[in-house]
């Protein structure tokens, strides 16, 4: 089995629905557009580590960290993961009396630092498996967004969830067109060998942290509120 496009088609897969909700509700397409671009940065960033503990991949360009295929997917798995609550709820935004200062904003883009700290010092310097190190930077943030707003803790849980089960059933079309992905690009002796309806353990966690930050993350920053749609 040639593995060479299974990366992109797990982006595919997460695109399939991103461009659903991208038609489903004009209202939100701004959040997902920020999003996508968001995490196009960060996954071939995050990309760098996973490689060499959790999962390598074969990639579209031949790199190891698969460059065009981290971009994709990543903007993919954003747009969907700002969105998919709202979606599934009928939501929609509305202007918030929590808006955030100057210095809140300043003092938030602090943490991109503090994160990547976290994320590579834990890695290189405590020697920690990047899965721990990933979910230690993805806390922090998710920690001030939720203490600050409250009202966003249950938009966090349920992306969490939700995008798990995106995850799995974005997982199962790829195993489905290329069987046997997750074993032939898997680093089993650093990760739990447990698969659950063809997606591995580690990534049904991993999802479920990055839904913690990601969902509540443009409500937050837009200082803006969740209400019923009509």
């Amino acid at each position: 089995m040639i593995y060479q496009y299974t990366y992109l088609l797990i982006g595919g897969g997460f695109g399939l629905v991103w461009l659903i909700f991208f038609l489903l509700n004009k209202n939100l397409r701004r959040d997902m557009i920020a999003m996508s671009v968001i995490f196009a940065i960060l996954a071939p960033i995050s990309n760098l580590l996973f490689i060499k503990d959790w999962w390598s991949p074969l990639t579209l360009d031949g790199t190891s960290v698969g460059i065009l295929d981290s971009v994709f997917t990543g903007f993919t798995i954003g747009g969907v993961m700002g969105v998919i609550y709202e979606i599934f709820r009928r939501m929609t935004f509305r202007k918030s009396s929590k808006l955030l200062s100057k210095n809140e904003h300043f003092y938030f883009l602090l943490m991109v630092p503090l994160s990547l700290l976290v994320f590579f010092g834990g890695f290189y310097v405590f020697h920690l498996n990047s899965f721990i190190t990933s979910t230690l930077a993805l806390f922090i943030p998710t920690a001030v967004i939720l203490s600050r707003r409250p009202d966003l803790i249950n938009d966090a849980f349920c992306t969490g969830i939700l995008l798990v089960f995106t995850a799995i059933l974005v997982y199962s079309f790829v195993n489905f067109i290329t069987p046997g992905w997750v074993n032939a690009f898997w680093h089993w002796q650093n990760t739990p060998v447990i698969v659950f309806l063809n997606t591995p353990i580690d990534d049904i966690a991993h999802y479920f942290f990055l839904g913690l930050f990601g969902g509540p993350l443009y409500a937050y920053w837009e200082g803006l509120r969740l209400q019923r749609m009509p």
